[in-house]
């Protein structure tokens, strides 16, 4: 009976490991607040591949706009990690 006992707590407390595992690897991005200014906004964002697999390389294709105080460029970045 006690074996039985232990043997449902270490399966409930792996179950609960599992469960939250996701919860700690994703990971949000955000601006910082709704009226600031930037100087680079993020038009878009393309990660290959989706979802990037560790050890694999993946690409990222960042698209955004530059502003200067004369005129706004483009920026079109695709770093490979």
């Amino acid at each position: 009976m006690i074996v039985h006992s232990k043997l449902n707590f270490i399966v409930l407390c792996f179950s609960t490991l599992f469960l939250l595992l996701p919860f700690t690897q994703a990971t949000d991005v955000k601006y910082c607040g709704q009226t600031d200014e930037y100087v680079v906004k993020v038009q878009g964002v393309e990660i290959l591949p989706d979802p990037v697999v560790r050890g694999k390389p993946a690409t990222f294709n960042i698209s955004a706009s530059l502003r200067t105080t004369s005129r706004t460029e483009s920026i079109n970045s695709a770093p490979s990690v």
